[in-house]
């Protein structure tokens, strides 16, 4: 025997939805990545515009902001696969408006056309989802170049010009515990605490550093540029690695420096052999103060001397450049001799500059 259905029943059948099926994702499509280059600092929680970045994305908390940074990352990387230095890390991020450290840099490589790598979702599926997610792809040649980051800021900026006009005001918010520290165009060092928060006029024009420091150290680090525009490219150029011994460690340090000193627009230091025997003495007695052992030898003031232990010669000109309690020796036309001792000790380089006056 036909059951018939009642006409009611057939109205109700006909008006549930029937069950809908996600589209198949397009994996030929080209990559679509964000911008990475911004007019603010801030961070942003949004959904990739990437069909397949935003599949292996889901429950994360994918920023646009960091997610900008990697864009450059990943466009270098399709291009000419090789790890970025954690400055060009850091520079790239500051270019996409994200302004808080990072706690991991991670690449891939995978085939064009196909799904992601799995070593892309295996990674992807260990970011906590409280932290902030950068993931982008990039298409080369033959391959497609993952770049992935993460970060877990501690502190909230709300959102930040990258930019100011001369007699602008820079804005810092209350944030309780925490401290700032600014260095204007010239160096001037501004310091001080956040609990209510902090403003300042831009009077002189040029690059700012910020800092803002919690009790776990910088919570957020970023430039501002007042009356110029932000630079396009790293403040260090990469190089291919040609250290290996004491002499090259010295040799890439002055070279750098100089490099920096011409971007700001000051004058090279001149290289000072009495200098270099003053680094040295330094080293090899650290209670003794610069004062005395440049008294020693017949000098006096201005003077500074900086230390640093690093993987690198660039890794210490990149901490004395962007450190803002340092700008002021930095751009300073009154040192105008420089003297070094450099030293390899396994992995890392230890290196004293000491700085002095005519």
């Amino acid at each position: 025997m036909i059951r018939r259905l009642s006409p009611l029943l057939l109205v109700l059948l006909a008006g549930c939805p029937k069950p809908s099926h996600p589209a198949p994702i397009d994996y030929e499509q080209s990559p679509r990545l964000p911008a990475p280059i911004a007019g603010t600092y801030g961070r942003m929680s949004a959904t990739p515009s990437d069909p397949v970045v935003a599949d292996i994305a889901k429950g994360k908390r994918w920023d646009a902001y960091l997610s900008g940074g990697a864009s450059a990352l990943a466009l270098a990387a399709a291009k000419a696969p090789q790890a970025p230095t954690p400055w060009a890390v850091r520079e790239s991020l500051w270019r996409a408006g994200y302004p808080y450290p990072v706690d991991q840099v991670v690449a891939f490589q995978g085939p064009i056309a196909v799904p992601p790598p799995d070593a892309v979702r295996t990674w992807v599926a260990s970011v906590p989802a409280t932290s902030d997610l950068g993931l982008v792809r990039a298409r080369g040649t033959t391959t497609e170049a993952w770049v992935g980051l993460v970060a877990t800021p501690r502190v909230d900026l709300g959102t930040l010009p990258r930019q100011l006009d001369p007699g602008q005001t820079l804005t810092l918010p209350a944030i309780a515990g925490a401290r700032y520290r600014i260095a204007d165009a010239d160096g001037r060092l501004l310091e001080g605490v956040l609990d209510g928060g902090f403003q300042v006029l831009a009077e002189r024009q040029g690059e700012w550093v910020v800092q803002v420091l919690d009790a776990q150290g910088v919570a957020a680090w970023f430039p501002v540029y007042v009356g110029i525009a932000p630079p396009g490219d790293d403040l260090l150029p990469p190089r291919p690695a040609t250290v290996h011994d004491a002499n090259d460690v010295a040799r890439v340090v002055v070279t750098d420096l100089a490099s920096v000193r011409e971007a700001y627009g000051a004058g090279s230091w001149t290289r000072d052999s009495i200098l270099d025997a003053a680094a040295s003495r330094l080293e090899e007695r650290p209670d003794d103060t610069l004062g005395a052992v440049l008294s020693g030898l017949g000098l006096g003031h201005p003077m500074a001397t900086w230390t640093c232990t690093a993987p690198s010669a660039e890794a210490c000109v990149d901490a004395w450049v962007w450190d803002p309690t340092r700008r002021g020796t930095l751009l300073s036309a009154r040192l105008t001799h420089l003297g070094l001792a450099a030293t390899l000790e396994g992995a890392k380089v230890r290196i004293r500059v000491v700085l002095t006056g005519d």
